[in-house]
C-alpha cells in the first residue's frame, strides 16, 4: 500500500511536479508499466504518458479509475491535481505581476507599511501581492483600476493636488476599519435624534466623548472612523454608503480643535441625511458646490440654532463670559460658538480667546481610548 502521507511530504512549496510524476512512481513501486496501466484503465498508452508528463490532467473520472486499479483513493489524486493546477496558476499570476511592478511606485507603499495598513515584504512581486490583498482585488489589472477611484468625482478646491493612489489607499483602509464596526440597520429618525443628543457630547472631557460618539452612531447604522492622513491624500474626510443599511463617516486627524472636528462630523452627517446613497463625498479645504453648501448649512443650524445665534450676535457682546454663557444655554462647547463667530467675521481668527475656549483634541488618544472600551472603529 502506498504511504499517502509520505507522498504529500515529497513536494516542496517552490516547485510542484505534475501529479503524473507521482503516478509514475506509484506504478513503478507495484511493478506496472504504462502499457499495462493503460490496458487496466481502458485508455491508450499515449493518454497515460501525457498524464505522466503533465500534458493532460487527472480528471475526477480518471481519479476514480486510478482508485480501483491502484488502491489509492480518488480524493488523493483529485487533491494532487488541484494543488498542481493552483500552483501553475500562481506561477502564471506571479509572472503577470512582474509586468506591473510600476504600481509599487504609484501607491504610497512606504507610508502604508509605516501606518500598519500592510505588512512589510521583499520588493517586487511579494510586495505587490500585499498591495493586491489590501485592496481585495483579483489581479494587477483590477489594482490598476483603483487608481481611478471608481465612482468618485473630485470636487477639487483651487490648488488641491490630491493623489488618486493615496486617496484610494486611505478610502480602502477606512472600509477595512468600518468592517470592524458592528452597526444596526440604518435608522434615519434614530440618526437625527442621535445628532441632537451628540451636541451635548461636545461639552464632555477631551477623550470621554469618542466611545459614546462611535457607539451612538453605530446604533443608527453609521460607522464613524478616525484615520490619520496619509501623504498625498490631502483629505479632511469622506462619506459614503458601504451598503444600503450602513453608512461610513471617515475623518482624518487633520483638524484637531474642537470647533473644526465637530463641524466636520456634522457636515458629513449632513451628506448622509440629505444626499444620495450612491455618491461618495470627498472633503478638502474650501469645498464648493450646492451639496457642500447644504451640508455646511445643516451642520451650522444643528450645532447652533439659527434664531438663537442671530439673537446672540445682535447683542454684540463677544467676551469670554458672554460666549461661555451662551454656549451653556444652548448645550454646546464654547469653542464651537467661537468658531462660528470667527467664520462669520465677528471675531478675528487670531483672537486671544482661541487659547482659552478652543480645545485642541488629542485624537490619537481618543482613538486608543475607544479601543480600550471595546469599540474597534479606528486605527
Amino acid at each position: 500500500m502506498i504511504d499517502l502521507t509520505d507522498m504529500r511530504n515529497r513536494f516542496e512549496p517552490d516547485f510542484l511536479p505534475p501529479p503524473g510524476a507521482t503516478l509514475k512512481e506509484t506504478i513503478a513501486e507495484i511493478g506496472l508499466n504504462q502499457v499495462n496501466l493503460a490496458r487496466r484503465l481502458g485508455i491508450t498508452a499515449k493518454h497515460v504518458n501525457e498524464i505522466i508528463k503533465g500534458k493532460k490532467a487527472i480528471t475526477p473520472e480518471m481519479a476514480l479509475k486510478l482508485e480501483k486499479v491502484l488502491s489509492v483513493p480518488a480524493s488523493f489524486w483529485n487533491s494532487l491535481e488541484c494543488q498542481y493546477q493552483e500552483h501553475r496558476e500562481r506561477g502564471r499570476v506571479d509572472r503577470e505581476m512582474e509586468k506591473h511592478l510600476d504600481l509599487l511606485d504609484r501607491f504610497p507603499v512606504r507610508e502604508m507599511i509605516k501606518a500598519g495598513w500592510i505588512e512589510p515584504a521583499p520588493p517586487g512581486v511579494p510586495l505587490l501581492q500585499r498591495l493586491i490583498r489590501f485592496f481585495a482585488v483579483g489581479e494587477t489589472p483590477q489594482l490598476r483600476s483603483c487608481l481611478a477611484v471608481p465612482g468618485v468625482r473630485f470636487r477639487k478646491a483651487p490648488g488641491f493636488a490630491g493623489d488618486a493612489a493615496a486617496v484610494a489607499a486611505w478610502l480602502r483602509q477606512g472600509e477595512i476599519e468600518a468592517a470592524r464596526v458592528e452597526t444596526e440597520p440604518w435608522n434615519k429618525r434614530g440618526f437625527e435624534d442621535f445628532l441632537l443628543a451628540a451636541r451635548g457630547l461636545t461639552r464632555r472631557p477631551r477623550l470621554e466623548f469618542m466611545p459614546r460618539l462611535i457607539d451612538g452612531a453605530a446604533a443608527c447604522g453609521v460607522a464613524v472612523v478616525l484615520l490619520p492622513e496619509i501623504k498625498g491624500a490631502s483629505l479632511c474626510g469622506a462619506t459614503r454608503w458601504l451598503r444600503p443599511d450602513k453608512a461610513l463617516v471617515q475623518l482624518s486627524l487633520r483638524y484637531r480643535t474642537s470647533d473644526h472636528f465637530w463641524f466636520s462630523l456634522f457636515h458629513e452627517a449632513g451628506h448622509i441625511l440629505l444626499h444620495s446613497k450612491k455618491q461618495l463625498f470627498l472633503e478638502v479645504e474650501k469645498m464648493e458646490g450646492e451639496k457642500e453648501r447644504a451640508a455646511d448649512e445643516f451642520a451650522a443650524r444643528l450645532l447652533i440654532p439659527t434664531r438663537q445665534f442671530a439673537a446672540f450676535a445682535a447683542a454684540d457682546d463677544f467676551s469670554r463670559h458672554a460666549i461661555e454663557t451662551f454656549a451653556r444655554e444652548i448645550g454646546i462647547a464654547p469653542g464651537i460658538v467661537l468658531g462660528r463667530l470667527q467664520h462669520q467675521g465677528l471675531v478675528p481668527w487670531k483672537s486671544s480667546l482661541n487659547r482659552d475656549l478652543k480645545l485642541r483634541l488629542d485624537l490619537e488618544s481618543a482613538v486608543r481610548l475607544s479601543r480600550a472600551n471595546g469599540v474597534p472603529a479606528c486605527s
